[in-house]
């Protein structure tokens, strides 16, 4: 696969700065879960500057006291960060200054761990309940439970039927781990990964993909 390397993002919890440090260096493209680390605000912007690309997760959890939300990112900082968007959070206060700004690169993610909507109508219903609002992100992130071979089909029929979208798709479950692979080879425009903890279950080795 070409260029694989450069779609895989090293995702980081439970890590301390000087790890993370050497992990933004080393592989260049990273994701910060600020829920899961104890980083201050001078730590996560020197990640930034070490890194090429860095994914921010976990805003909407965070307090609103919480530090983070007084970062400045200089102009530099603010190309190389994506924002993380829980579909289901998409109001929260802290994630609107973000989302409202055209210069924020985005991601819309949406999780689905059960069965509670078939796969071929996801992204019909986040299309519709969103509007033109769908376009204020640059990427398109869902992850969904997968229990057999019409699943993954019918997941990944989605760069097909809607080619003007980057899409992240990433099925869930043990048995279809692998298809994350597939996933990225299809047309995804990235893909989470791990180097020395997995932080998601099923969470594939950074080496698999290579």
């Amino acid at each position: 696969m070409s260029n694989v390397k450069d779609k895989l993002i090293i995702s980081v919890a439970n890590e301390p700065y000087e790890k993370i440090m050497e992990l933004a260096m080393a592989y260049r493209k990273i994701e910060l879960r600020l829920t899961q680390l104890f980083l201050t605000n001078k730590q996560i912007l020197k990640i930034i500057d070490s890194a090429e690309l860095v994914v921010i997760t976990g805003i909407a959890e965070l307090d609103n006291s919480n530090d983070f939300h007084k970062i400045n990112f200089n102009c530099n900082q603010s190309k190389k960060i994506i924002i993380d968007c829980p579909a289901e959070k998409i109001n929260n206060k802290n994630l609107l200054k973000y989302i409202e700004n055209p210069a924020t690169k985005k991601i819309l993610s949406y999780h689905q761990f059960s069965n509670i909507e078939k796969i071929e109508n996801i992204f019909p219903s986040l299309l519709k309940k969103m509007n033109t609002d769908i376009n204020k992100y640059d990427i398109i992130k869902i992850a969904v439970s997968v229990e057999n071979t019409d699943d993954e089909n019918e997941l990944f029929f989605l760069f097909t039927k809607y080619p003007a979208f980057n899409f992240i798709l990433i099925p869930l479950g043990e048995k279809y781990q692998k298809s994350r692979i597939k996933s990225l080879k299809l047309g995804s425009k990235y893909m989470f990964c791990y180097v020395n903890n997995p932080i998601t279950a099923c969470q594939l080795h950074y080496e698999e993909y290579i």
